[in-house]
């Protein structure tokens, strides 16, 4: 296990919603949500788009860049956190709730939200933002309201990636600096440390054990419990996007360098499946069905099971949900 460090909690500060509008295309409200339906998040040229059991629905009407990161189905809400370019081109870390566009941050600093979790009635959204006096710092947005995640005091850029809500805890997955690191409860664990290139990607939590999925120095890595796994024996080889835990197993998308290019791949508990040439970045597992999304080329892809799926109007495919069967 790498060194634990623990730093301050904390400090909250008031985030007002700056607008909140529907765009043209129709996102449900949760009615014809159900057992089985897949979601999947992610962009179009500047479109920041879903697709429902591969039906394309805009989320932004293209007139700004825009990208979906992150999507989660709650009840009857669907909920996607992403960013979009304002008039002055920065970006405005920015959540869609059925269609409806809440932005998180004002329009003076660039900033992005990559993840969001829904845990009973609150809605958790981890990203990051520019500070002209201390460069990126990592957020966590808790029902608006946005948290510092505590660096470790060197005051480099921080980056949060994923967040993960089990009970009563609260775990985000991130970078500071070059180092790969999860905070939990606002407490900061380095998950590698300062000599070598790393980052955090995903992070998922089953039966009290921790699984962080990134890379050190470009090797894809698996971290259980801040003890790490090599998903490849290849140096410098790709990276590890996401974790998904189903019972007794773990899976973890990804990349790794092929002979052209990249391969988008899937490990089941560290066994390597090669997808397509292309990229990785999303996993979710439903009964016995292992749905994997990203890209090959500039088309969005949907894996089902090892079978791939081209999604209509689609550049990128960044993150999949599935209600549950």
């Amino acid at each position: 296990m790498k060194k634990i460090g623990t730093y301050l909690v904390f400090f909250a500060i008031t985030v007002v919603f700056m607008s909140c509008k529907k765009d043209d295309s129709e996102i449900g409200t949760g009615e014809n949500v159900k057992n089985g339906d897949v979601y999947i998040a992610g962009s179009y040229g500047d479109i920041a788009k879903i697709w429902k059991n591969g039906v394309a629905q805009n989320l932004t009407d293209g007139s700004s860049k825009a990208v979906a990161t992150s999507i989660y189905v709650s009840g009857n809400d669907v909920y996607v956190a992403g960013y979009k370019k304002n008039t002055q081109g920065k970006e405005v870390a920015t959540i869609w709730k059925n269609g409806m566009e809440q932005n998180l941050t004002d329009e003076n600093n660039y900033a992005y939200a990559n993840s969001v979790y829904i845990s009973g009635n609150d809605v958790y959204v981890a990203g990051y933002e520019w500070n002209a006096q201390r460069a990126h710092i990592a957020k966590l947005w808790k029902n608006g309201v946005a948290q510092d995640l505590p660096d470790d005091g060197d005051y480099t850029s921080a980056y949060a990636h994923s967040v993960f809500v089990s009970g009563n805890d609260v775990y985000v997955a991130g970078t500071i600096g070059s180092k790969a690191v999860l905070w939990k409860n606002g407490t900061l664990q380095k998950l590698t440390d300062e000599n070598s290139w790393a980052q955090a990607f995903s992070v998922y939590v089953s039966e009290n054990n921790v699984y962080v999925a990134g890379y050190e120095n470009h090797t894809p890595k698996l971290w259980k419990n801040c003890d790490e796994q090599n998903l490849t024996d290849v140096a410098y080889s790709g990276f590890a996007s996401s974790v998904y835990v189903s019972g007794n197993d773990v899976y973890v998308t990804g990349y790794v360098a092929g002979e052209v290019g990249f391969r988008a791949v899937l490990w089941k508990n560290g066994v390597e499946q090669n997808l397509a040439n292309g990229y990785a970045s999303s996993v979710f597992v439903s009964g016995k069905d292992v749905y994997v999304t990203g890209n090959v080329g500039n088309k969005a892809v949907l894996w089902k099971n090892g079978v791939e799926q081209y999604l209509p109007n689609g550049n990128y495919a960044t993150s999949v949900f599935v209600v549950e069967k």
